[in-house]
């Protein structure tokens, strides 16, 4: 299935969630906090003009987002006004 974004939004997948504390607990998955980085993996024409781009780390708002399933694959459509940030590798 392909998912094309319409508007200003993004397709992101989450980046993986601990699913287990510092002291070494097993969390259940709802005690798990939603994930706030995402690496966004579709774009819409509006998003792309506004500089956002297909393999992008990004950081949103905490309860940004719809969360959906499809392909076995976990995946939150993101308004641009909801992203907060990029994420990018420390340049030496």
């Amino acid at each position: 299935m392909k998912i094309k974004p319409i508007g200003k939004r993004v397709i992101a997948i989450p980046d993986s969630q601990k699913d287990k504390t510092a002291a070494g607990i097993l969390l259940v998955a709802s005690a798990q906090e939603k994930p706030e980085i995402f690496t966004i993996a579709a774009v819409s024409d509006e998003a792309n003009a506004d500089g956002f781009n297909v393999g992008d780390r990004i950081i949103a708002q905490h309860y940004a987002g719809t969360e959906i399933s499809a392909d076995k694959e976990k995946y939150s459509i993101i308004e641009t006004r909801d992203i907060i940030a990029k994420v990018t590798e420390n340049e030496k």
